[in-house]
């Protein structure tokens, strides 16, 4: 078993072997571990926040909080891309050419949102409790109050 990747950050630590994604947090005393599917590791992509562990295979988008110690998971599309992954603080954002998936501490799911046939990703921001995409006409918000995703149109 190789180890692919590690990180801690705030109260979470994470590491990526070729067969699992282990988990710890500061009010756990012993690693958690999601077993992977064979390959799925492979140009799995990671990123870490005090309170999320997130990881994005080509198959699906799996995060861990550490507010309520579990793994949340949802399947991505088969045909989709992934543009971004990211997680701040108390909130992480997937971003694929067909979707954005939001997730907060404390929720029980990513929740998502279609993008529109040819509309395309300009910018992704994320704060402590939001994360943020503009696309070509839609301003979209996910907040951790409420993790749902709202939608401003720009023309």
């Amino acid at each position: 078993e190789r180890v692919l990747w590690s990180g801690s950050k705030g109260n979470l630590g994470a590491f990526l072997t070729d067969r699992s994604y282990f988990v710890i947090s500061t009010s756990l005393n012993a690693w958690l571990e999601l077993p992977l599917k064979l390959d799925e590791s492979e140009k799995g992509v990671t990123s870490l926040s005090p309170y999320i562990a997130l990881l994005v295979t080509r198959d699906r988008a799996i995060g861990f909080d550490a507010t309520s110690n579990r793994f949340i998971e949802t399947q991505l599309p088969i045909h989709d891309e992934l543009l971004a992954a990211e997680a701040e603080r108390y909130v992480a954002v997937v971003v694929t050419s067909g979707r954005a998936y939001g997730l907060a501490t404390e929720s029980s799911a990513f929740t998502e949102i279609n993008l529109r046939m040819n509309e395309t990703i300009e910018s992704i921001k994320l704060t402590y409790s939001k994360a943020t995409v503009r696309t070509s006409n839609r301003l979209l918000t996910f907040e951790t109050t409420g993790s749902t995703w709202k939608e401003h149109r720009l023309y």
